[in-house]
């Protein structure tokens, strides 16, 4: 090499990812004090191609089935999902008077049967291989079965006649594969929460498994063949449901500084405020906000939103003359907030505190403060004849703990908080036997 260089050459071998995805990356919503158990993994796993294969033709498919296992083994498919990542496996399906391969890869929205709640146990049951009549598989077919969108998805893809000549030279080349090359195909596992990784030896050779993570975690997924390599990533975000709350931090003249309690606590979390007034809406997490008249009743809600969804919580702000001049009024946190709500309720507050438009209103209904202590005023007002009302408080039992007969229209009652227990009530119009009206107030000590 002492004159004009040198040039050196080698064979480098490159193995690429030949397979769409190993998962579908999902958000689990978890309240407080549950967990959610989740399928990860492959979607093209042969619990679901074998569930297609048996849903067109139970009785077809257990005969081919039966004329391969001969041993009558719970065992025979512990291996069809590595086999499925064969060219062999790619070939036979492809050459098959429909396209079976593509059908099943691309076509088949498997998405829709993995993400339905039976679907956990179909797969665990299948996979424990423990009975070879494989009833398993006719759990598939009577979901399936039962469930209009899954069947008419399977039945407009295809059906057994086009399918029936090919399975048994699939099935030929498995029984090949689980003689001579078990082994080749290996799978490998790993679990990043935050920077903490974990090796999942547990999981080696599944190419799906089951876990309920606390946190946002991250799967790693490795496949190794004997002619392509996969590595892919699974994402598991894991979010709450939320209950929204808020009230009147302090005011000064007509501004209000409104306090966010919304559980849990999360950057992740997004808020919005609406008013009541007509203003522009807030995005604030504990906003100052102006509101334009006194002695007035405004309707504020607050959407507290994340990858869960969005939940509402509304309430009635008096905004007081008496507070001109900038003494403050102050409310601690609702002490009965430092128990779970449950979503039924947070959906039932946000149902009957939903604002209506004043044109549309024959009656008006507040209380103030709210939260309170000591006492609160309910001011009501009926702009409609009625022969009978009536003014009644229950607790989120349903509990009646309170009623009083309403001879006026217009008029205010005062309310002695020192009877009432933390917590949540309902105040309620009850106009000729109807409730016509219904709002909440809290009790706070």
């Amino acid at each position: 090499a002492y004159k004009n260089g040198c040039t050196a050459t080698d064979t480098v071998h490159i193995k690429y990812n030949r397979f769409a995805n190993a998962g579908y990356s999902d958000t689990l919503c978890l309240d407080s004090t549950h967990s959610t158990e989740k399928l990860i993994g492959f979607p093209y796993d042969m619990s679901s191609f074998l569930g297609m294969l048996y849903y067109y033709d139970n009785t077809q498919f257990m005969s081919y089935y039966n004329s391969h296992n001969t041993g009558n083994s719970p065992n025979y498919f512990r291996y069809f999902t590595h086999f499925m990542h064969t060219d062999n496996f790619k070939n036979s399906a492809t050459s098959c008077p429909v396209d079976l391969y593509n059908l099943f890869t691309n076509t088949l929205q498997k998405q829709l049967f993995f993400n339905k709640s039976w679907y956990r146990g179909y797969y665990m049951q299948f996979t424990q291989f423990n009975n070879s009549s494989l009833p398993a598989l006719a759990t598939f077919y009577d979901q399936v079965f039962n469930t209009t969108v899954l069947k008419d998805h399977l039945d407009s893809l295809n059906n057994w006649g086009n399918i029936d000549l090919c399975i048994n030279d699939i099935l030929n080349l498995y029984d090949d594969y689980v003689q001579n090359h078990v082994g080749e195909i290996t799978t490998t596992w790993s679990k990043i929460v935050n920077n903490d990784t974990t090796n999942l030896s547990a999981w080696n050779n599944f190419f799906v498994a089951e876990n309920a993570p606390l946190k946002s975690t991250k799967y790693i997924l490795n496949v190794i063949t004997p002619s392509a390599a996969e590595i892919d990533e699974i994402t598991l975000l894991v979010d709450t449901l939320l209950t929204p709350l808020f009230a009147p931090g302090f005011q000064f003249d007509s501004t209000v500084y409104l306090v966010n309690f919304t559980e849990p606590v999360s950057n992740a979390t997004s808020y919005e405020w609406n008013f009541g007034d007509g203003s522009a809406n807030s995005f604030e997490l504990n906003p100052l906000h102006t509101f334009p008249a006194f002695d007035s009743n405004y309707v504020v809600c607050l959407t507290a939103s994340n990858k869960c969804s969005s939940f509402m919580y509304c309430d009635t702000v008096w905004v007081d003359s008496l507070h001109l001049g900038g003494s403050l009024k102050t409310s601690p946190k609702p002490a009965f907030f430092e128990t779970s709500i449950s979503t039924t309720l947070n959906d039932r507050l946000a149902l009957i505190n939903k604002p209506v438009a004043s044109s549309q209103q024959l009656v008006a209904l507040s209380n103030y403060p709210n939260p309170f202590n000591s006492s609160t005023i309910i001011d009501y007002q009926i702009w409609q004849s009625f022969n009978q009302a009536e003014l009644r408080i229950t607790n989120v039992l349903g509990q009646t703990v309170f009623t009083q007969k309403l001879n006026k229209p217009i008029d205010k009652i005062n309310i002695d908080g020192s009877l009432l227990a933390n917590g949540i009530y309902y105040f309620t119009l009850i106009i000729d036997g109807n409730s016509i009206k219904t709002k909440s107030m809290s009790v706070v000590k």
